[in-house]
Parts: structure tokens; C-alpha cells; sequence
């Protein structure tokens, strides 16, 4: 009996073994939302709620964080534990493909029943955290470049690099519409200032993120575009009244949710027009607004009741100092779900084994309140509901994916950072260029053998990107002995050092950034370079708006983005496309079609320096030889030999050219027409008639014999020339001329001729046909003039000379 009780433990411990070893099972594929829901428990449910990150773990020997890169146990545990429904992933976490394919997986394999959301901010442009991932150029960019298409291209290509890696949710587009120049924390994040444009390219970004199987996120609502205040730093206020909020800040959100967004992200921001209520703040005691994430006015009573949306919202990150200075963690956690936030996002640091317990904290807060009675489970229900819905509507819950691990990486490393990615970013940027002032015509610079370049950045990983794209540029072109010469600037006076590298070089480019009134060397430089008559560009490398402080710069272009600094995270991002293709620009390999998709204000004056949609672009090269060549060749013809009709045609085309000719602005189709026009004219000058040549034409046809005497084959010959001869006629009755000796030579040869008969029988002469319809011009083939009689032979060559004469050929 004793070996029974032995065996049957024996075989429980390994049957427990096998439990705790083998990967957790997946609800059924089959199942249904409220199935799930039934089975759950409530600490479950409260755990696909919750969505923090691991940005790092531990510290190393001198106390940094080390990033997050490698899935271990610890983190496992949290997952299970806690029963988390996603994982939001940051720049740290993605060092390259093959490692985040790796850590996605062992996130994954860690999950309970329920797969994960794995998140991630991949907006493109200034906010981009794959390291190995294609940057593209960036919201604004996008929006200057007005292309709804290319838009949604851009969305698909980033859908596909982070789904390729197991990344299923992004946090992107913003849809927030940029109106406040000063705005620090959204700017080229937005696609623009014009609500319906900001609408157009966010449509157009969600349906390629959600073609490639990725959920998309608009944020940050209601609209953080008119804020002077950053969030992550601060409580911002919008003073916007409810007819602008619907005008401006939630038309682009009210075109997402109508176009099947998958979430809504919340923002920090502090809106009175919608919720007037007030808070007290645990920072100082004072009294302040109700933060939108935190408000049950605007994410319940606007998002749900009044614009009909019921997908996924989010928080944005509840560990940011807008929330965090007058709230505490616990109380925002459970304020945001009472609100209608589905999902609190970073609701904790969680970086290392110590601070398990500040999620520990929040966490079982939510469960007391819901036990209490302070967060009704129904609420939990529905945003569980709404979850879980969405993961099946991604194929997150009910889609096994059986490819190995080896197989997801070799797959991953042919989609992420491709070549065809690549093309479609460099595309976009091109298309983005705006060229916001041309001066004198100061762009395209020209670079010849043997030019010096001066490239100015007050950053120096700008101006090393710069510098190498100048090496680029001189391979494209084909020149030699280019100089390259280099500086950083700083915010104070122009320096000497300077103003001698400005004294030798043919062009200098200038990359401005962020720009604003104590923005002294700019402005220095710029001056400088106009008193020494030298070539200068400046490159506005983030914002548009810098042109309004440099009122003397000839040239500038907007590129919308810079080193992909993302002020989101106080780090640095990989190096985008768009500095390398302004460089192109400006030497004319990128020919600038950008309109401005904000507006840009004087300053310290009323009104704008230049509205929205405007930019130039280069005219064509102008090549003016070959006008100047048919102009020359026109002045050298003699009115004298000419009708007077189609001499005054030709002085009226060559009136034109000349005014075209010495035009300062004019391109190149206006020369290529003109001179066509005038080649025209020319060619349909008509001489005037020579009576002597007619009076040729009239003897040899005194000297023909009659028909009557001719022989049948002769008489056919006479008629082979007389049908040369109508076609002649018919060519010069096009002409104006003074035809009358020519008619009386027809009705002579009229007289000879005759129908062809029996030999030595006349016949009656044939009455000439006039031609019919327009006459054609041209000359006819005449045959081979050698098989005529000597007569005929005369008649034709004399007709033929005094033809081509009159066709001045």
C-alpha cells in the first residue's frame, strides 16, 4: 500500500513538473469575447487593463539603468502575476531586429491564457524607436507633401516592420492639430494646422498601419495642438471654446473614429470649454483643472455619448508630470478608469526587482475600489470587453502563429529597414522640401570643380550628417576638387573664425533650429554674407517657422525634421532621410514641391509671413542659344523678297521672341515654344512671285507641238505632266502670290491637251479641274523626269524650278 502512495506521488510531482514547464495554453480560437469574460477572474480582468513598460532593468556598476533587451524570469513573473494585458515598449528595448523579435516572443510565451498588446510610439519623423527600423520623415513632412496615398504608404510600410517583429499595437498618427508655433512638445509630430489636412493624411496613415494587420492610436485627445506648455513637464491648459474644439482640435479624431480607429489616446491636458471641475493638487494644495485622461466629462461624455465611439482608449503615459505633480499614482489609476479609460498605460515604474511594488500598489487599488463599490465591475467589464474584441479583431487572440522563432527573424530582417521601405521614405522627404524664399533666384546652387562649401550647424551630429551628404553629392555630380570646410555655431555673435570661412567659400549652408529672437548668430551670418556678396542657405531642420527670425536670408528651405531627437523620452534617435535630401536640394538634385502645412507669423506683428500652402519651386535650367540663333537668322532675312501678308507674320513672332528673349524670369517651355513659333513663321514665308521665270514657263509651252500630232505614247506623257502640273498649282493656290502669268500659261497647256485616242485622230481638249477641298501643301514626286521627251522634259523642270522657288526651298 505504502509503494502505491509512493508511486502516486512520484507521478503528481512530475505531472506538476510538466505544468510549470510546459507554455501556457491560449483561450480557444472559437471562443467568443463574453465566453473569455466568464471564465475570467476579477484580478484577471484587471490585468488587461493594465499596460506598463520595462524600459530598463537593474543598474550596472556605476548605478545606470541597463536597458531591457533580453526577457528573463523576473519580468515573467510580473507578467503572470499580475495577469498584464500588454507591454508598452520603448527606443531601449528595440536595439535591432533580430533581439526584438527575440524579446517579443519571451513577452509573449510569458502571457497567461490571453496573448499581449505590445506597444510601441513608432509615429515616423521625430518619435521613432526602432533602431534598425526605416525612420520616415515624420507627420509634417507628410503633410507638406499633401499626398493622402503616399500617407497611408508610409503607414503600411511601418505597420509591416513592427508586425513582422511581433509589435501588434502603435501608438500613432498623432492627429493633433498643430495651430500654436510655440508649441513644444507636438510640432513636426503634427501633420499641420489645417484640421482637414491634418484629417486627410491621419485617414490615410490609419488604413496603412491597420492594412498591415498593426491597431493604430490616435492621439493625443481632445488636442494637444494649441498648448505652450509640454505635458511630460507640465499640466497644460486649452482655451478653446466648444465651436473652435469642433472646428479645429476633434474634426481630425471624429474622421478617425468614423474611419474604424482602433484606439484612442488620451491627453493631459486641462480643457474647460468640456469639464470646468476642479481638483485639489497634492503638489501645493491649489486648486486646479481636471486633466482630460482624468475626466469623465470628456472620455465618456464626449468620446462615448456624444461622438459614438466605442474602440479601445488609452491613457497617455500616467507617470509623466502633468499627472504624477498633482496626483498620486493610485488615485489617477483609478480616476482615469472611472473616467472611461480602458487601459492605463505606464500606470508605474517598474525597472527593477525594488519597484515591483509601486505597480503591486496601483494595481490592487483598483482591485479594493471595484471590491468597494468606487469602480463598478460592469465598468471593468466593458473595457475588458472592448480589449479583448479588439485582439480578436487584430488576430492577437485565436491566430496560433506556428513558425519557429529562426523563422519569425530571417522574416523579420527582409521587412524591417528594407530597400523598398527605404525608397518609399526618401520619396516622401523629397516630396516634403518646401522652399519657403528664393531671393535673386539664390537656389539651386551650382557646384562646379574646384568650389569651396561652408556647412554651419549648432549641433554636431547635424553637421556631420551634413558633411557626409556633401561627399554624396560631389560623387553624384561628378566634380572634383571640392573643398568642404565645417563649424559649429553657437547662439552668440559672429565669430571671426567665421567670417573668414565665409570670406572663402562660394556657397555656405546654414542649418537652423528652433529659432527665436535672441537667436543672434543666424542672423550675423546671414548679414555678413550679404554685405560680402556670398551665396547662403539656411536649412530649417524641425520647425518652418525659423524663416520669420532671419529676415535677411535669401534662400531657405523646410525639411521638417532633424537628428530625430525625441523630446519624449530626453534621448537621441537614429539620424531620418530628411537632412541628407534639403542637402540635395539646395545643389538642385531635388527639385522643391512642398507647400507649408502650417502657417508662419510675423514677429512682434500682427498677420502671417505666409499662409498655409504656400512654397516655390525651381524653374527648369533656361537655354536660351538656340532662340537667340532662329532670332539672328529671322534679322537677317530681306523683307524685299517676301509678301507683305507673311512678313508681317514673322515681324509679329519675332516681336515676341525678342520680349521673351530679354525676360529675367522666364523658363524654359516659354523659350522651347517661342522659338518654334518663330521657326513657323519662317517657313511660311511666301516670295514674291519672279515674272521672269513665268515667262520661262509660257515659251516652252509656245514650243510644244499639238496634241493631235503626237503619238499615243506621247500624248500620255503631255498627260503624266499636266497631272504634275495640277499638283504644283494646288501646292502654290495655298500661297498667297501673284498668280496671273501662271494662269495664263494653264490655259495654253489647257489648249494642247487632249483626251488620249486612235493615232492621228484629235480629240477634244480636256477643261481643267480646279482642286478640290483645302489644298495640300508639299510638293509631289514627279516621276522619273529621264523617260520624257525632250518638250516634256523642259516643261516639267522649268514648272519644278519656279515651284520650288515660290516654297523658298
Amino acid at each position: 500500500m505504502n509503494f502505491y502512495k509512493k508511486l502516486a506521488s512520484i507521478l503528481l510531482g512530475v505531472l506538476m513538473l510538466l505544468i510549470s514547464i510546459l507554455p501556457s495554453s491560449r483561450v480557444s480560437a472559437s471562443a467568443t469575447v463574453d465566453q473569455i469574460i466568464a471564465d475570467m477572474t476579477l484580478e484577471e480582468k484587471v490585468g488587461q487593463m493594465f499596460m506598463p513598460d520595462f524600459r530598463n532593468w537593474g543598474k550596472d556598476g556605476n548605478g545606470n539603468p541597463i536597458p531591457f533587451t533580453v526577457m528573463n524570469e523576473k519580468v515573467a513573473k510580473i507578467i503572470q502575476e499580475y495577469h498584464l494585458g500588454g507591454v508598452i515598449l520603448f527606443r531601449e528595448n528595440v536595439a535591432n531586429t533580430e533581439q526584438t523579435v527575440k524579446l517579443v516572443h519571451g513577452l509573449q510565451e510569458a502571457s497567461e491564457d490571453i496573448p499581449l498588446l505590445i506597444t510601441i510610439d513608432q509615429e515616423g519623423g521625430l518619435v521613432t524607436r526602432l533602431q534598425t527600423g526605416t525612420n520616415m520623415p515624420g507627420n509634417m513632412a507628410l503633410g507638406a507633401a499633401n499626398d493622402q496615398k503616399l500617407a497611408e504608404e508610409i503607414g503600411e510600410a511601418i505597420g509591416a516592420e513592427l508586425n513582422s517583429l511581433g509589435i501588434n499595437v502603435n501608438f500613432a498618427p498623432v492627429l493633433d492639430v498643430n495651430v500654436n508655433p510655440a508649441n513644444p512638445v507636438i510640432g513636426i509630430r503634427s501633420f499641420g494646422a489645417d484640421p482637414d489636412l491634418v484629417s486627410k493624411m491621419g485617414v490615410g496613415y490609419i488604413k496603412g498601419l491597420q492594412n498591415s494587420k498593426v491597431a493604430a492610436t490616435a492621439k493625443h485627445f481632445p488636442g494637444h495642438g494649441d498648448t505652450a506648455t509640454d505635458s511630460h513637464f507640465g499640466l497644460p491648459v486649452v482655451e478653446h471654446d466648444r465651436e473652435t474644439l469642433e472646428a479645429i482640435d476633434l474634426k481630425p479624431f471624429q474622421a478617425a473614429m468614423d474611419n474604424n480607429i482602433d484606439m484612442i489616446m488620451t491627453a493631459h491636458i486641462v480643457l474647460p470649454a468640456i469639464d470646468n471641475d476642479k481638483a485639489e493638487s497634492i503638489k501645493d494644495g491649489s486648486e486646479i483643472g481636471i486633466p482630460a485622461t482624468l475626466s469623465q466629462k470628456i472620455l465618456t461624455g464626449l468620446i462615448r455619448e456624444e461622438m459614438n465611439y466605442n474602440g479601445v482608449v488609452v491613457t497617455d503615459a500616467l507617470n509623466m508630470q502633468a499627472i504624477t505633480e498633482h496626483f498620486g499614482p493610485e488615485d489617477a489609476v483609478i480616476r482615469s478608469i472611472n473616467a472611461g479609460a480602458d487601459i492605463v498605460l505606464m500606470p508605474a515604474i517598474v525597472w527593477d526587482e525594488s519597484q515591483v511594488e509601486n505597480l503591486d500598489k496601483v494595481y490592487n487599488a483598483v482591485i479594493d475600489a471595484v471590491n468597494s463599490g468606487e469602480i463598478s465591475e460592469e465598468k471593468i467589464n466593458e473595457s475588458v470587453r472592448r480589449i479583448l474584441t479588439l485582439k480578436i479583431n487584430r488576430n492577437i487572440i485565436g491566430k496560433e502563429d506556428s513558425r519557429s522563432l529562426d523563422e519569425k527573424i530571417a522574416n523579420a530582417k527582409t521587412i524591417v529597414g528594407s530597400k523598398e521601405h527605404k525608397e518609399i521614405e526618401r520619396r516622401a522627404a523629397e516630396k516634403a522640401v518646401t522652399l519657403i524664399k528664393n531671393e535673386d533666384n539664390t537656389l539651386p546652387f551650382n557646384l562646379d570643380n574646384g568650389k569651396k562649401v561652408l556647412l554651419l550647424s549648432n549641433q554636431q551630429d547635424r553637421l556631420n550628417l551634413m558633411e557626409l551628404e556633401m561627399n554624396n553629392i560631389i560623387e553624384k555630380l561628378g566634380v572634383t576638387n571640392v573643398t568642404i570646410d565645417k563649424s559649429l555655431y553657437s547662439n552668440g555673435s559672429l565669430t571671426d573664425k567665421i567670417k573668414n570661412q565665409i570670406d572663402s567659400a562660394d556657397y555656405i549652408i546654414m542649418e537652423t533650429y528652433n529659432l527665436n529672437s535672441n537667436s543672434v548668430f543666424p542672423i550675423e551670418a546671414s548679414q555678413y554674407a550679404n554685405e560680402k556678396n556670398k551665396k547662403l542657405a539656411t536649412m530649417s531642420s524641425r520647425n518652418p517657422y525659423d524663416i520669420a527670425y532671419l529676415p535677411d536670408v535669401k534662400a531657405n528651405i523646410a525639411i521638417y525634421g532633424s537628428s530625430g531627437y525625441d523630446q519624449t523620452q530626453q534621448g537621441e534617435a537614429a539620424l531620418p532621410i530628411n537632412i541628407p535630401v534639403g542637402l540635395d536640394t539646395i545643389f538642385g538634385l531635388v527639385n522643391p514641391t512642398g507647400k507649408l502645412p502650417v502657417s508662419i507669423p510675423k514677429v512682434n506683428d500682427l498677420g502671417n509671413l505666409y499662409e498655409i500652402g504656400y512654397g516655390l519651386t525651381y524653374q527648369p535650367k533656361v537655354d536660351k542659344d538656340e532662340l537667340e540663333k532662329i532670332i539672328t537668322e529671322a534679322e537677317s532675312l530681306n523683307k524685299e523678297e517676301y509678301t507683305k501678308e507673311s512678313w508681317n507674320a514673322l515681324e509679329k513672332a519675332l516681336n515676341i521672341a525678342k520680349d521673351i528673349y530679354n525676360k529675367d524670369n522666364v523658363n524654359q517651355d516659354e523659350i522651347d515654344e517661342t522659338k518654334l513659333n518663330l521657326e513657323k513663321a519662317i517657313n511660311a514665308l511666301i516670295k514674291k512671285t519672279d515674272q521672269n521665270e513665268a515667262n520661262k514657263v509660257i515659251d516652252q509651252i509656245n514650243k510644244l507641238p499639238a496634241l493631235d500630232k503626237l503619238t499615243l505614247k506621247d500624248k500620255k506623257k503631255v498627260q503624266s505632266a499636266r497631272a504634275a502640273y495640277d499638283k504644283l498649282t494646288e501646292a502654290q493656290s495655298a500661297l498667297v502670290t501673284n498668280l496671273n502669268v501662271l494662269e495664263e500659261a494653264e490655259k495654253k497647256i489647257a489648249k494642247l491637251e487632249k483626251e488620249p485616242g486612235t493615232p492621228g485622230k484629235p480629240n477634244k481638249p480636256n477643261k481643267p479641274t480646279p482642286p478640290k477641298g483645302k489644298p495640300k501643301g508639299g510638293l509631289p514626286k514627279t516621276g522619273d523626269s529621264n523617260k520624257l521627251n525632250f518638250y516634256i522634259s523642259g516643261l516639267m523642270l522649268v514648272i519644278l524650278g519656279v515651284a520650288l522657288k515660290k516654297k523658298n526651298i
